[in-house]
């Protein structure tokens, strides 16, 4: 977890311009346009990068 994460978790103050927060975000982009670019029939499952964005997922 960032120094910028902590604090988001414990309510204080923080910089939304933090670099280890945009490569966080820039991370779940790339997954998130990997995912959106399977073919429809590999997109009945979470594609790996974007299941790697998540601490757990269910069968549905």
């Amino acid at each position: 977890m960032t120094s910028a994460q902590a604090n988001m978790a414990s309510g204080a103050w923080y910089s939304c311009l933090d670099p280890e927060l945009e490569a966080l975000r820039l991370t779940a982009l790339e997954a998130v346009f990997a995912h959106n670019h399977l073919p429809p029939s590999e997109r009945r499952t979470l594609s790996a990068p974007l299941k790697a964005l998540f601490a757990a997922t269910g069968e549905n």
